[in-house]
């Protein structure tokens, strides 16, 4: 992004170059963004994913029978969902979430506690390429963090979900509470 120099001194200078100035910073702030959450996305999913990894797309009308866990209410989008990885094991399946920049941020907490009502139920309901429901077993809901950091300002949902996060060395760490100074 270009660095720009405003000066109230400039005859020039009206507060509309402020306003411009801090726009063009925004977006570049968002594009940043979104491109730190792509490299680690690339880079954990290459990492801790093997073959056989799936996003994870369901329909709330397939899935009623998360209605009784919870308490009716059902789940919290009002059509569908999409999971960044799903790992199909076999007889058991992870969902998983990669979240980068999250320091300040808290992860979406209606979406932590969908995929806790999966895992209760141990299934959850996804459409095939032909468009029949198909049932996806359900183990475990895991969040990785790009820092530690991260998982520490979203520990409020280790009741639904494990929590990772990638150490400076890039390695992946279990989120086990915040360090004790």
């Amino acid at each position: 992004m270009p660095n720009y120099e405003v000066s109230r001194d400039d005859p020039e200078f009206e507060l509309d170059d402020i306003e411009e100035l801090e726009s063009q910073e925004e977006v570049g702030e968002k594009v940043n963004s979104a491109r730190k959450g792509s490299d680690f996305e690339e880079t954990a999913r290459s990492r801790i994913m093997g073959e056989g990894v799936q996003h994870l797309s369901f329909r709330v009308e397939d899935n009623g029978h998360l209605d009784t866990i919870a308490d009716g209410i059902g789940i919290s989008n009002t059509e569908r969902r999409i999971g960044d990885y799903y790992v199909d094991l076999g007889d058991d399946g992870e969902i998983w979430e990669f979240k980068a920049g999250y320091e300040t941020n808290h992860v979406d907490q209606k979406q932590a506690l969908d995929y806790s009502y999966m895992a209760e139920a141990g299934k959850v309901n996804v459409r095939g390429d032909d468009g029949e429901v198909i049932e996806k077993k359900v183990g475990s809901v895991n969040y990785l963090f790009s820092t530690q950091k991260g998982a520490e300002n979203n520990e409020f949902i280790q009741d639904y979900a494990t929590l990772w996060f990638m150490d400076e060395n890039g390695d992946i760490q279990l989120y086990e509470g915040k360090e004790e100074n």
